[in-house]
């Protein structure tokens, strides 16, 4: 149960593009509220009535199911422009209705400020600006580059909306980038919070296998993953690839022709969807991160803080994260990738040495205690005259990240 303080400073409304479903962008602002929780009574939107729901209840964390549409769209090009009366009609009529319920819950509720969770989303952006309430943009994603999405209003247009609203937060630097905000003063670069510092595993007894955690989509980079692990398999056959996470009945077709083609029938593993990762993590010879554009990499901190090796490739977020020899391993192509597998297998003393460093470096970059530090800087930069600003000690050293010109 979320604890309840009744001497927190502010009341914050998060908004959640997740509802049905849950995902690492809904897990961090769980780890969020929770960094927050003496300090801060959050009350979340959320777009639908599902799992998300039933993680806040279950937390004590009060919540109001509101429908509204978000703002980008998979389509291109003349099925974009044919579409764009038709959708832009329905998702105004939609969200109209939900601007309006939200309004009378941040009216009833005496919101002071709205964080929304996702560059999904737009609806908390427009409800500040006609509220006059301050505005927080968390992106957690690229759109583009990692889920296929565009702005249903172009770039330019929801880049300037961006840059309009009263502080962004981005989870990586590479994110921070690709939405052009070098420019912008109220804007940081805050690694996700994924779980307190005392949260951590760290075991020397691995059981036989590679573990892929996440979502199973061709971007994620599943088929690299599989491709490599039939070449370890030739010399090591009586390991396992173990794959967790929900994969589409298409897809898994796909994947199936490839392992029968690759003669790893058996051999791979999948488990569908897995809600806690930990003991996979912590038995796993190592975690395979292929997804060449992550724009932070939710479970490979997760794997750090398991005491599991992460072999990742050398791109966007996860080039952030891991230290190439220091904090887990990079490769750049499948040659490399089957290269560092073999390594991790082979140099289980060294390889443990590179775990616990990594573990450190989780511990310092990714709890909750020093995420509340920095979110509460920007709150109280937002709202000088709440008491929240009491709540920042005038003696602590700016952890945020702002990168200039």
């Amino acid at each position: 149960m979320q604890k309840k303080n009744t001497n927190v400073s502010i009341k914050v409304l998060y908004i959640s593009h997740e509802g049905d479903s849950v995902g690492g962008a809904f897990f961090s602002l769980l780890n969020l509220i929770n960094s927050l929780k003496e300090k801060v009574c959050p009350v979340v939107i959320v777009p639908l009535d599902g799992m998300a729901c039933q993680e806040l209840k279950n937390r004590g964390i009060k919540y109001f199911v509101v429908p509204f549409s978000p703002t980008f769209t998979h389509s291109r090009g003349i099925r974009r422009v044919l579409l764009f009366v038709p959708r832009y009609i329905v998702d105004y009529y939609i969200n109209y209705h939900a601007a309006k319920k939200i309004q009378k819950i941040i009216k009833a509720e005496n919101i002071d400020l709205i964080h929304s969770n996702s560059s999904a989303i737009d609806i908390g952006y427009k409800i500040s600006a006609q509220l006059k309430i301050k505005h927080v943009w968390h992106i957690r994603e690229f759109l583009n580059l990692d889920f296929n999405c565009h702005p249903f209003i172009g770039w330019s247009r929801f880049l300037k909306k961006i840059n309009r609203s009263d502080a962004v937060i981005c989870v990586t630097r590479c994110v921070y980038e690709h939405f052009k905000l070098t420019d912008k003063q109220n804007a940081y670069v805050i690694f996700n919070a994924v779980r307190l510092r005392h949260e951590v595993n760290l075991n020397c007894e691995k059981k036989d296998y590679l573990l892929f955690c996440g979502n199973i989509i061709k971007s994620k980079g599943i088929e690299d993953a599989i491709k490599a692990f039939s070449i370890i398999h030739q010399k090591h056959n009586h390991l396992k690839l173990v794959v967790a996470g929900a994969v589409v009945e298409k897809y898994f077709a796909q994947l199936s022709a490839l392992i029968d083609r690759l003669n790893l029938k058996g051999a791979v593993e999948f488990l569908g969807f897995q809600k806690n990762v930990d003991n996979l993590m912590a038995d796993a010879l190592c975690l395979l991160m292929c997804s060449s554009n992550e724009a932070l990499g939710r479970v490979t901190v997760e794997a750090m803080f398991n005491g599991c090796p992460v072999i990742g490739h050398s791109t966007a977020g996860t080039k952030e994260i891991i230290k190439d020899n220091e904090t887990g391993y990079l490769y750049t192509n499948l040659e490399e990738l089957t290269q560092r597998i073999f390594y991790v297998i082979e140099n289980k003393e060294s390889v443990f040495e590179i775990t616990k460093r990594a573990q450190c470096f989780a511990r310092d970059n990714f709890t909750e205690e020093k995420y509340s530090k920095n979110l509460m800087e920007i709150y109280s930069k937002l709202l000088p005259g709440n008491q929240i600003a009491n709540a920042v000690s005038e003696h602590t050293t700016s952890a945020l990240l702002r990168f200039e010109n």
